[in-house]
């Protein structure tokens, strides 16, 4: 984080440089317009913040095309020197703790790229780099790429980052700390004096969006200047560069180092030579070599004293803190206290990060000399190797994995105070929960009590009201009913009877009219049989008219009477009766 200004937060980067004409210069505009936005928030921000703010500069990494132009030259500066900057954080700055604090280890040698930053930003009186010749050509009227390059052979032919190409009259080569990269000279006099389109920048002011509006103000301001001033596209990224690292100098500085493990970019595919290379050209390896050869783990005299004296035994434990309080202006208690902003300066052989010296305020003050005797005997007293450690004059180093048997000690210890702390948390909590428990029992109770008193009075009345409804709604449904009953006797009284009566007379005249029907039907049943009767008769007896049937039929009851019962005796009756003699058989 930044010390100091309190400016909020701020995003910088430095991205790779697309080659249309106009969109070259947006990179480092918008890097610094990205920058910039702090401003918008400054206010807020800083009533939030006690001084400090958070920083991310995230890279592209290091670019090597089949044609690589000013783009490619540009992008592969700008991690020249952050390459440059890593090294010097992580070696540069760790030899230099140990030298101050009289710690005797054995220096690591690294690869240092200072040739080849200074082969492209070098300017006069030191001598002419890739950009300043660049700039020097840009300013000729007939200058061209083949005169930029014979500029550069003749400047740079004996310098060690610098590689000519005799092959190609517009090529030459860098030798960068990741590789030596050939550059094809084609257009770098173009790209250099490069300019933003007008129309784009007016349309950008237009934006309504804020932060494209004040981008386009920015960077018509400073083309405005640069116009008078006559800077090229180089030389402003020279110095953007350098206002970068100024600034990154000022703060303390975190690195992740991302690898790529395959150049397909396939999931679980792992291409050693490929991960080994960029580990050495990232510098990891000579990370992991300064973490292996030196002392990345470090506590204050005072701090470690504390923190481990309460592994030993009581009267070991004595003995070194009465070391540590020997000094009046350093109490146990503080000591303590200075544990929690403690200077653990050390340098991560994963991350590659390593938190500045001198950037923990709190423990500023050098600790008491009887701080460093209350470490050795502390040490002594745990058996630690010598080998494995150092004491300077204010912080006591060890080697990678010396600590990790007293921080296990030291982790179980505070394990153990923290479940004796929790049982006794736990029973006093629980001892308040049973009195909470009946306490809330007898409020409940007693608002319990209350409430039903309450719901009783309550149900008394609407039980009273209720009776009182029903009362009267018992006294609406009697009078309906009465109502009803009423008129029914009314309607059964005025026309029930006369319905009757004519039901009545109705049924004595169908009555009639059926006998009367009935004797019709009778008769001329009788009729008719007469008729069938005379017909037979007729048909049989030879009878004409009514008389004859007469005679006949008093015939037949003489034969009943008679008792004849044979046909024989019928038919000589019948014959005597035709000829006359019917009365002498009478």
């Amino acid at each position: 984080g930044r010390k100091g200004g309190g400016e909020g937060m701020q995003i910088a980067g430095a991205v790779p440089f697309p080659s249309s004409s106009t969109t070259f210069n947006n990179p480092p505009r918008l890097s610094s317009s990205v920058s910039n936005r702090k401003h918008l928030s400054a206010s807020a921000i800083a009533n939030a913040t006690a001084g400090g703010s958070i920083s991310i500069l995230d890279i592209y990494g290091f670019e090597q095309f089949t044609s690589n132009s000013f783009e490619q030259l540009c992008i592969n500066f700008a991690n020249e020197r952050l390459q440059q900057q890593f090294t010097r954080h992580l070696f540069t700055l760790e030899q230099q703790e140990y030298d101050a604090e009289g710690v005797d280890w054995t220096k690591i040698e690294f690869t240092d790229n200072q040739a080849c930053v200074d082969v492209i930003e070098m300017m006069p009186p030191k001598g002419l780099g890739i950009l300043s010749v660049l700039d020097a050509q840009s300013r000729f009227p007939r200058a061209t790429d083949e005169t930029f390059v014979e500029s550069l052979k003749k400047t740079l032919s004996g310098h060690p980052a610098f590689v000519s190409s005799t092959r190609n009259q517009l090529e030459f080569s860098v030798r960068h700390y990741a590789g030596q990269v050939p550059y094809h000279a084609t257009g770098f006099l173009d790209k250099n004096k490069d300019s933003l389109s007008i129309d784009l920048m007016e349309l950008m002011m237009e934006s309504h969006h804020p932060m494209l509006s004040g981008m386009g103000q920015r960077i018509s301001d400073e083309a405005e200047a640069t116009t008078r001033k006559g800077v090229t596209v180089g030389t402003r990224f020279a110095l953007q560069l350098k206002e970068l690292i100024a600034e990154l100098d000022r703060t303390g500085l975190h690195f992740v180092r991302c690898v790529k493990p395959n150049a397909a970019l396939a999931p679980d595919v792992f291409e050693a030579p490929m991960t080994l290379h960029q580990l050495r050209c990232g510098g990891v390896l000579e990370v992991a070599r300064v973490s292996a050869a030196g002392f990345p783990t470090r506590y204050r005299h005072d701090v470690f004293a504390a923190r481990y004296a309460i592994l030993l035994p009581k009267a070991q434990q004595a003995e070194v803190l009465g070391q540590l309080h020997a000094h009046q202006d350093h109490p146990h208690n503080e000591a303590n206290a200075a544990f929690a902003t403690t200077d653990t300066s050390t340098t991560d052989s994963e991350s590659g990060s390593r938190i500045s010296p001198g950037s923990h305020n709190a423990l500023s003050s050098s600790p008491p000399p009887s701080a460093a005797r209350a470490c050795e005997s502390l040490l002594r007293l745990f058996g630690v190797d010598p080998d494995t450690y150092r004491i300077g004059r204010t912080k006591v180093f060890f080697r990678p994995g010396v600590l990790g048997v007293l921080e296990d000690r030291w982790a179980a210890i505070q394990s153990s105070v923290l479940v004796l702390q929790s049982y006794c948390r736990m029973f006093a909590a629980q001892r308040y929960l049973r009195q909470a428990q009946h306490a809330a029992a007898v409020l409940q109770g007693a608002w319990r009590a209350r409430a039903d008193r309450i719901q009783l009075r309550i149900l008394q009345r609407e039980h009273a009201a209720a009776v009182a409804i029903q009362t009267q709604w018992r006294a609406v449904l009697a009078k309906r009913s009465y109502d009803r009953v009423r008129k029914a006797v009314l309607t059964i009284q005025l026309k029930g009877y006369r319905r009757w009566k004519f039901v009545q007379k109705l049924r004595v005249a169908v009555a009639a009219f059926e006998r009367d029907r009935k004797e019709k039907e009778r008769l001329a049943e009788i009729a008719r049989k007469e008729q069938e009767s005379l017909a037979c008769l007729k048909r049989d007896f030879g009878v004409e008219g009514l008389d004859g049937v007469r005679e006949a039929m008093a015939t037949w009851q003489v034969v009943r009477l008679a008792g004849i019962t044979s046909l024989e005796e019928l038919r000589a009756i019948l014959d005597a009766w035709k000829m006359g003699e019917v009365r002498e058989v009478g």
